[in-house]
């Protein structure tokens, strides 16, 4: 073949590709035409001093979102935002709102601003802390390396058999190794072993360690709900619960049994606390795997959601990694404007 020859085939060949992706923008812009919407994620309502992973909107910033993003926007349930996804037409600008893990603070804050503003919410519930006394292992861990008081000028700890070294000298400096150095391998663990795997920082943050919490007190405290404060929770006619895995692992990362152990345990717990199977999961972090997929539809959920980017559900949106944007603690304005950005993404 000819030099010439060579260049029309691929030329030929490149014409074939960009028409081929061509047809795939014009399929995603059709189903964009048929509706979109957001699952808006939130995890706390409260007034906290420190909030590394970005988890908590104040009760006040929480009324000004749902006052801005009703106006704005189309509040529906989850269950609607999924019908629409599944029949083919979802109402554009949908937004369905989201909790995870059970925080306390979603009854004693969120939930009266939610019933005054008759929005419809649904809960996914790390079973197995309900009735915990105590904060969740994170904000633990938040007030360990970021809590009031002296710590170490460095750290230097063994996590779960792995050597954690990293300079504490400064606030700054704890945050950085709190999650990039800590976190990550504890969030690793099977959740049996994470409150062993603690120990040696509470051992090194103990001579200098204050009383007070970062993460809030009172009603703000960092704290899961009760079985009856969840029952409470539940019992309202807004509020549906889905399942968020027993113990808050990253299932990814786990053996199959172990991943379908937390699955299947998580999903028996809601049914036993709320009298009625979930029909939705969303995965601890986000973090989802085809075979995570896999072992979450076969427990016999409807849909499952993760959280890796910023995009919009729609009638093309994974079955059983269905996105999610997370909220933020920002002015609601600023709020709409970003969930527009989002609404406008083909993906």
């Amino acid at each position: 073949m000819s030099a010439l020859a060579v260049r029309v085939a691929r030329r030929a060949r490149r014409l074939a590709t960009e028409a081929e992706e061509k047809v795939e923008r014009r399929r995603a812009r059709r189903a964009a035409g048929r509706g979109r919407g957001v699952v808006l994620l939130y995890h706390r309502v409260a007034e906290t001093r420190e909030d590394p992973w970005g988890n908590a909107v104040t009760p006040a910033r929480f009324d000004q979102q749902l006052e801005a993003l009703a106006a704005e926007m189309r509040l529906c349930s989850l269950v609607e935002l999924v019908a629409g996804a599944e029949g083919g037409a979802i109402p554009d600008r949908s937004v369905a709102v989201v909790f995870d893990d059970g925080y306390a603070d979603n009854l004693a804050n969120a939930l009266p601003i939610v019933e005054r503003r008759g929005v419809p919410v649904t809960l996914f519930l790390a079973t197995g802390f309900v009735g915990q006394e105590g904060p969740y292992w994170w904000d633990e861990l938040t007030d360990l390396l970021l809590g009031e008081g002296e710590r170490p000028a460095l750290l230097d700890v063994a996590l779960a058999g792995r050597r954690v070294l990293a300079p504490t000298a400064t606030r700054a400096e704890r945050r950085v190794a709190l999650l990039t150095a800590v976190h990550p391998v504890l969030s690793g663990l099977p959740p049996a072993q994470v409150d062993a795997a603690l120990d040696p920082l509470r051992a090194w943050a103990a001579p200098g360690r204050g009383e007070a919490s970062v993460n809030g007190g009172g009603a703000s405290a960092a704290r899961p709900m009760s079985a009856a404060e969840l029952r409470r929770f539940a019992a309202g006619p807004l509020v549906e619960l889905g399942a968020h895995s027993r113990g808050h692992p990253r299932l990814p990362g786990l053996p199959t049994a172990a991943q379908r152990a937390e699955v299947r345990a998580g999903r028996e717990d809601v049914a036993e606390l709320a009298g009625v199977e979930p029909r939705f999961f969303a995965f601890p972090y986000g973090d989802a795997s085809r075979r995570s997929a896999r072992i979450v539809g076969e427990a016999g959920f409807e849909r499952a959601f993760g959280s890796r980017r910023p995009l919009p559900v729609t009638t093309a949106a994974p079955r059983f990694e269905t996105p999610r944007v997370a909220a933020l603690e920002e002015d609601a304005g600023a709020l709409v404007r970003r969930l527009d950005r989002v609404l406008a993404d083909v993906g």
